[in-house]
């Protein structure tokens, strides 16, 4: 059997950060990765607009279900939304990230399947009290993360649960100091509202990232212990 001190020390070298620190070093990164975040929203921007106008050109001279316009607008849109996590979680972990990429069908559709739960559920929760549909919206920051990761749909809403559970209340600071802070922003710096929820993603995705090691070095010491 190992020896339990070095089981705790490699489990503690992750290093649990303060909400100030976290948010700091959430900035920091985004500073140091602007001009690769701004690309990488612009090309995906430039993309949808592109696909929307050839949509578009394609309608007047051949008419088409609405149905199926609308469908690839929306997909168009879910691969850059799932891109954005993407490319977040490859910042905290210092990989590289390519701005184009194949869309895997089957994240795309775990992705799909896992956000239209969190809606119905969000839906829900705001329509029977305001503070359930919050605490829908808090449980469910991590699920597109997990999904990056390779998890199925189910799997990952079940990652983001136990991960908001384990840091229920820096999550919860995170977002209400990015809400305070957006209130409060004068209008000519409104723009900067834009940057702020980037910074709010990285948050959450370095507190993913050291939680999921976390939750990692536990399952390893429990089957050790076994």
């Amino acid at each position: 059997m190992p020896d339990k001190s070095t089981k705790s020390e490699s489990a503690g070298d992750i290093k649990h950060l303060g909400t100030r620190q976290l948010l700091v070093q959430a900035w920091d990164l985004f500073l140091d990765n602007y001009w690769t975040l701004a690309i990488a929203i612009l090309t995906h921007a430039l993309r949808n607009i592109a696909m929307a106008a050839v949509i578009m050109l394609i309608l007047i001279k051949n008419p088409i279900c609405p149905i199926v316009v609308l469908l690839v607008l929306l997909t168009t849109s879910a691969i850059s939304f799932l891109e954005l996590p993407r490319l977040c979680l490859s910042i905290v972990r210092g990989q590289s990230f390519a701005l184009w990429t194949k869309p895997d069908l089957s994240v795309l559709a775990s992705w799909l399947l896992a956000t239209l739960c969190v809606v119905a559920s969000l839906f829900a929760g705001l329509t029977l009290l305001i503070i359930p549909g919050l605490l829908v919206a808090l449980f469910s920051s991590f699920y597109g993360f997990a999904i990056v990761d390779g998890e199925s749909t189910i799997q990952s809403i079940k990652t983001s649960f136990r991960i908001s559970s384990s840091s229920f209340w820096q999550i919860t600071k995170i977002f209400a100091t990015c809400l305070v802070l957006s209130a409060v922003m004068p209008l000519p710096l409104a723009g900067l509202t834009f940057a702020l929820d980037l910074v709010l993603i990285i948050a959450l995705a370095i507190i993913y990232n050291t939680r999921r090691e976390m939750l990692k070095h536990t399952t390893v010491d429990c089957v050790h212990d076994q």
